[in-house]
């Protein structure tokens, strides 16, 4: 078997579109093995480590992956509702999680350091880390101020990861997806950037993770694979550290009347850092920018008429120091979940027969 060999077939989340298939090639699990043998994680350093994501997430399977090429045991979590028990139970020092999830445990994780010392469930924690959008500005101040090292990591399924930086001494800069690895900073680029520094993230085909392209579908491949770069339809910028942020997905981007381009990501990061809202989608309609809500169960509970003046209050809130043309306009509750794929991603086509 060669490095350019398939180690296994992973299949995209297809948020808006079909499937595709991804072989994902011997050497591109060489990122996450190397940065965990080169910061001295082992069973002694680390202790046994719980995954929490499913397998057909990239992130779990490279560190699966590299956990056991470096000796660090592993224990399979039950699923998302048993994450709390299990660990209570095992008391790693190290949780590998995606956004969601972090937002899970920080709200757990605040009311037990609200509690004495000896009476606390996660006092073996020290390091937070996941792959996923940057976490708010709160967040990240939240977890310096438990004691808890948050750091981030970036990968897609056609890529392994270009930012994973778990031995930082210092917490990640709010928003941030991580810092890139010494060996991806002279093979990333940002495409055409506007003048705040953001465009396509592009990746170098000469990158060790990138994929050769998708199984059995030429067409698709061309679409994202050409030039010799990785077009990976992230809207991001670099800064002068090598701090990777992400804003959105470009083909996500509401581009207004007038010409302004207006990242609904962004707007709804800020939507999340309410504890009442569930889930969010910011989206255009008759020209208007539009965020659609689905409550925490408590505001559930309340009124119509409380939910209006709530949500209407907060719409304001997330305004304030806005652009004008990145204001919300309408909020819309919503009674139900929004549907999602299987990553538990929110489909965003849903719903768009009528806007």
């Amino acid at each position: 078997m060669s490095p350019e060999d398939a180690s296994m077939i992973l299949f995209t989340s297809g948020t808006t579109g079909k499937a595709k298939g991804v072989p994902f090639l011997q050497r591109a699990w060489q990122p996450y093995v190397r940065q965990i043998a080169s910061i001295g994680w082992n069973e002694e350093t680390l202790g046994p480590q719980l995954l929490l994501l499913p397998l057909f997430h990239l992130f779990c399977s490279a560190l699966l992956i590299a956990f056991l090429c470096n000796g660090i045991p592993v224990v399979f979590g039950a699923g998302l509702k048993h994450a709390v028990e299990e660990v209570q139970k095992l008391k790693p020092k190290a949780l590998f999680l995606v956004p969601a999830q972090v937002s899970l445990f920080y709200y757990l994780i605040r009311e037990d350091r609200a509690r004495p010392e000896a009476e606390r469930k996660y006092g073996n924690l020290e390091r937070i880390i996941y792959s996923g959008a940057g976490l708010s500005t709160e967040m990240v101040k939240g977890f310096r101020e438990f004691g808890i090292m948050i750091n981030s990591a970036y990968s897609m399924t056609e890529c392994s990861g270009i930012a994973f930086d778990p031995y930082a001494l210092t917490q990640i800069k709010p928003g941030s997806s991580g810092r890139l690895l010494p060996e991806a900073k002279d093979l990333v680029r940002i495409g055409d950037p506007d003048p705040e520094g953001y465009g396509e993230l592009l990746i170098s085909e000469d990158y060790t993770g990138v994929f050769k392209g998708y199984l059995d579908d030429p067409e698709e491949t061309e679409k994202i694979l050409y030039d010799g770069w990785l077009h990976t339809g992230d809207l991001a910028r670099i800064d002068q550290d090598g701090d990777l942020f992400i804003t959105g997905r470009i083909k996500n981007l509401i581009i207004l009347s007038n010409g302004e381009n207006v990242s609904p990501e962004e707007i709804e990061s800020d939507f999340y850092k309410d504890d009442f809202v569930s889930e969010v989608i910011v989206y255009e309609k008759k020209g208007k920018i539009v965020a659609e809500i689905y409550p925490e169960n408590e505001m559930l509970e309340q009124s119509e008429d409380r939910q209006v003046i709530y949500f209407d209050k907060l719409k304001n809130k997330v305004n304030k120091d806005r652009p004008l043309y990145k204001q919300v306009a309408n909020i819309v509750i919503r009674k139900e979940e929004f549907k999602k794929n299987t990553s538990k991603k929110i489909i965003r086509e849903y719903g768009k027969e009528s806007r």
